[in-house]
């Protein structure tokens, strides 16, 4: 069989066997794993590119070829296909960021045939400033293998609704959890763990800081513009095997005496004040279990110059830091190992 060149290069050896050493050319990320021939079309994507796993087997006609990835020690299914004159297409995840996400593909029935892991990265459609060093990813996370129900506050300023649905597919493109409109509340969140309401795990709000204690000043007196905070539980674990606090509850509240300029991107000229997407970024990270970085070039610092609302996007850190909060380590587990569902308190 004739193979196409490409990166991957080995010599072929054979146990007790004499062979002259052959040299081979595999494209990029082929495994060859007892009959069955694994190649990506890329190994490197950008977020929403559509990336291949191409599966060659013979004699497997009408067999089911399944792609999977590593999420903490268990594997998830993503994609799967029949195959058809011994080869199958399967479509790899690319809609979230990953800086290693760890694939393997399974052939089902009859002799059940495992490939080795491939690795593809995802990256978003810019270059983030600074380095992933520079994470700051708390102790506790969503479980991603459940929505996040979120509502919206009911009298936000107008076009707030579709800032904040913007804010999250991006929160959720570097984290890979789901978000899930719950409506409109009148719930103004408070710096406790009161119901949001039923059916509502996160709310984003707009409030006079006299209404809300996560508006309280802070050191100097100052009055914030906007707080974000994630509620949690003890006592769970990954799949990874690893402890984890549970994130059952998310709160952004926006300081109403603030007239923040619609939309994404650099500060406003005019008064110098962020704008509500940038503000909305930086306010649901904290709500997803991210805490400030160190370092003022990451839209998570703390408040050093340049403040993080006059940056327009997440930097390096900050993507390190939501991708370790997020789905690659797997379901959330109670002590008996099992995914844990919807925090009762929420209804």
């Amino acid at each position: 069989m004739r193979l196409p060149s490409g990166a991957t290069r080995f010599v072929a050896r054979a146990i007790g066997v004499p062979l002259l050493a052959a040299q081979l050319s595999f494209p990029a990320g082929l495994l060859w794993w007892g009959g069955l021939e694994v190649s990506l079309s890329s190994d490197r994507a950008t977020v929403g590119q559509q990336v291949w796993a191409g599966v060659e087997m013979s004699d497997a006609d009408g067999r089911t070829a399944v792609l999977e990835r590593r999420t903490g020690r268990a594997w998830t299914e993503f994609s799967r296909a029949t195959i058809d004159d011994g080869r199958a297409r399967l479509a790899a995840p690319t809609t979230a960021y990953a800086s290693d996400m760890e694939l393997r593909v399974r052939v089902l029935g009859g002799d059940e045939e495992v490939s080795d892991p491939l690795h593809l990265r995802v990256d978003p459609p810019y270059e983030p400033v600074g380095r992933p060093e520079m994470a700051r990813p708390g102790t506790a996370r969503w479980n991603p293998c459940a929505p996040i129900r979120y509502a919206v506050d009911e009298g936000a300023p107008v076009g707030a609704a579709e800032d904040v649905r913007a804010a999250l597919a991006e929160v959720s493109r570097a984290t890979g959890l789901t978000f899930v409109e719950a409506g409109t509340t009148g719930v103004v969140p408070q710096n406790d763990t009161a119901s949001l309401g039923a059916g509502v795990d996160l709310v984003v709000a707009w409030a006079d800081p006299d209404a809300t204690s996560m508006l309280d000043p802070i050191e100097g007196g100052v009055v914030p513009m906007a707080g974000g905070t994630a509620a949690e539980v003890p006592g769970y674990r990954g799949e990874d095997g690893r402890p984890t606090g549970w994130i059952v509850q998310g709160r952004v509240v926006i300081n109403e005496r603030y007239d923040l300029v619609p939309g994404f991107g650099a500060p406003t000229q005019s008064t110098g004040l962020p704008r509500r997407g940038t503000v909305l970024l930086h306010e649901l990270a904290h709500a997803v279990g991210v805490g400030h970085a160190d370092d003022a070039t990451q839209l998570m610092n703390s408040g050093e110059a340049p403040a993080p609302h006059d940056l327009e996007r997440y930097g390096a850190g900050d993507l390190a830091a939501l991708e370790a909060v997020g789905a690659g380590r797997g379901c959330v587990l109670d002590t008996r190992g099992a995914q844990v569902g919807t925090w009762p308190g929420n209804g």
